[in-house]
């Protein structure tokens, strides 16, 4: 059975990103990674931009639609802003670099998180950087991503991105290539706290175990089966569509040609909006990035007149006081102002005047060394001019939230309005113009679209149940892999199957991989309970790291918080069975007491590297600011 290389992590260096104190310099060990902190100091973060920094923002597999009359694929990934979005002073420069091997190859990746951004990187100090190649956000990049139809797939290898996916992609030597690579970081490998189960998602069983378990040829035949299906279907949806809105407008042209006046008032209409939304969407990214500017400056001016409030303090006082005065003046002068006396504890109320003595109230004689009236006056404006500056900080806060807000609706108008305008226009266009035969023409190429949809979907449940032959013969030893983690969770007196489930053309099942506990089918996660639903996804995730790789790596988010003691004691050991197999994990924790982190800790002792975000994060300083 061929096995499959993992990156594995070395270091880690984050720069200019406020929401941790940088730079941030990370040596990962090779075994157990703690990420522990309170809420709120990045602890999910940090994960999202370990998985950034070597996949990029892709989120999860590919996905096909019919665009222009041709095949279209594109990638879902993160916003742009995502990390952005994380800081409080948005630095154009804060920038991740990571470290990591694969099957001997060292490669150092740079990555901007202000935007999707890659930088530069290298392959064994061979640097690959935006002198030879086109520097781009992945947004961006994904627009000229498609199948090999695409006539701009030759540009698509002048830019760093694309290099790289490949380079990556040729180390791991994965099957199918990066668009698994994808699938095996964001299906298999983080389990967030969302707790996404990928056992019980078909789809995933079909990409991760076929895709391993089979051939690469007879894997990637399948898949282009399936590409070619939903590239049938959405084919087939939009001239279902054009039919019906034909039948709509023409029935409308047989009683007067009205309807077809509104056709064109409605399309004028949606091209007006559509410009109007765009232009006001400009003006609010405008004001947007003036108010960001603004509130840069503010800050700057904040720190300026904190600093100077500092000086004329320790100023003011140094005149105000003797050195002994000072000592016993900090000591009573809070008692005295709340009535009591320092001394017997009673109540009084004493007349303070900060010119007099406290105890004798005789004239202070250090008030000769200079002229504190003109301090004090100094004082109260830089306090009224903080003040403002907190008070148009906030103002100018509350106008970008509002400004986003606003976008983010607006952009939801444009999807929506240019959406409306192009299912208008191809009816306009395209039919509307036609006289006898404009019907009969859309419902031949409905027809046509459906049977060529029947011919790919045929072909993929033929090629399904030739893979699944195939699969089950290789089967065995996977499975058995999976048991072992499985009761390592559960408890070796469990009963624990997996198997394949019987199928034929006229009994198609969509799901690849069956489990048996205790006699009992589950195939749905809602028969188990939380800790369940856990203890079977990690086995099936562990077993496909474990079985089809020589070392791996596993990101997983406070398994803790949803495990009671009985089952952590378990997970310990099955944990520690996963680590002892060449594999490292990133583990994340919250500030309390848990068996689970504790056992670890016990188990690894001096070789657990803990990140202590508690300690390394910019979070509590920017709230108190």
């Amino acid at each position: 059975m061929e096995t499959f290389n993992l990156p594995v992590l070395k270091k880690m260096i984050i720069n200019n990103y406020d929401l941790y104190t940088c730079p941030l310099e990370l040596e990962f060990s090779e075994t157990l990674n703690l990420i522990r902190g309170t809420n709120g100091t990045g602890k999910s973060t940090l994960l999202h931009i370990i998985l950034y920094s070597i996949i990029g923002p892709y989120t999860y597999g590919i996905k096909f639609k019919n665009y222009k009359n041709r095949k279209k694929a594109n990638r879902p990934m993160l916003k742009e802003n995502f990390f952005r979005d994380r800081m409080i002073q948005k630095q154009e420069d804060a920038e991740v670099i990571v470290e990591f091997d694969i099957a001997g190859k060292l490669f150092k990746v740079k990555r901007s998180l202000y935007n999707t951004e890659l930088l530069e990187f290298s392959v064994d100090n061979e640097v690959y950087d935006k002198k030879d190649y086109k520097t781009i956000t992945y947004q961006r990049y994904e627009k000229k991503y498609s199948e090999e139809d695409n006539e701009e797939l030759s540009e698509i290898e002048s830019y760093l991105i694309g290099v790289y996916n490949q380079k990556i992609a040729e180390a791991t030597n994965v099957p199918d290539g990066f668009n698994t690579l994808v699938d095996m970081f964001t299906d298999t490998i983080f389990f967030s706290e969302d707790r996404h189960y990928s056992f019980w998602n078909s789809d995933k069983q079909q990409k991760i175990i076929g895709s391993y378990i089979l051939s690469s040829d007879d894997y990637i035949r399948y898949r282009e089966a399936v590409s070619e299906t939903q590239y049938r279907q959405s084919k087939y949806k939009q001239r279902s569509e054009a039919l019906n809105y034909a039948n709509k407008f023409l029935n409308a042209e047989q009683q007067g040609n009205s309807e077809i006046e509104n056709i064109q008032e409605t399309k004028d209409e949606l091209e007006n909006k559509l410009s109007r939304l765009d232009s006001e969407q400009g003006s609010i990214n405008i004001s947007i990035s003036k108010n960001q500017t603004n509130l840069i400056g503010l800050k700057k001016q904040y720190e300026k007149f904190y600093d100077e409030q500092k000086r004329v303090e320790e100023k003011y006082y140094s005149i105000l006081f003797e050195p002994d005065y000072k000592e016993i003046y900090s000591k009573y002068i809070n008692a005295m102002k709340s009535n009591r006396c320092p001394f017997c504890n009673s109540k009084h109320e004493f007349e303070l005047d900060s010119q007099n003595c406290i105890l004798c109230d005789e004239k202070l004689k250090s008030l000769e060394k200079g002229n504190l009236s003109d301090l004090d006056i100094e004082r109260k404006k830089i306090s009224d001019s903080i003040k403002q500056i907190k008070l148009d900080i906030e103002k100018l806060n509350n106008q970008i939230e509002t400004d986003e807000t606003r976008l983010r609706i607006l952009k939801s108008q444009l999807i929506e309005t240019q959406q409306k305008f192009n299912k208008i226009n191809l009816v306009s266009k395209d039919y509307l113009g036609e006289d006898k035969n404009r019907l009969a023409i859309l419902e031949n190429q409905k027809e046509d679209a459906l049977m060529e949809l029947k011919s790919a979907q045929q072909k993929e449940r033929e090629l399904k149940i030739i893979i699944e032959q195939s699969l089950s013969e290789k089967f065995v030893d996977f499975s058995d892999q999976f048991i072992k983690f499985a009761k390592g969770f559960f408890g070796s007196n469990r009963e624990i199957e997996l198997r394949l489930p019987k199928k034929s053309m006229d009994d198609y099942v969509e799901g690849l991989v069956q489990l048996i506990l205790d006699d009992v089918l589950r195939d749905d996660k809602m028969t188990l309970s939380e800790s369940q639903r856990i203890f079977v996804d990690l086995s099936y995730r562990f077993s496909i790291l474990c079985h089809f790789h020589k070392n791996s790596l596993f990101l997983c988010e406070t398994p803790d918080s949803s495990l009671d003691l009985y089952h952590e004691k378990n997970a310990v050991a099955t944990l520690k069975y996963y680590i002892n197999k060449g594999n490292s994990l990133f583990i994340t924790s919250n500030e309390r007491s848990s068996y689970l982190i504790d056992g670890l800790m016990v188990e690894y002792g001096d070789v657990v590297n803990i990140i202590d975000l508690t300690k390394l994060s910019r979070y509590r300083i920017k709230e108190t600011v």
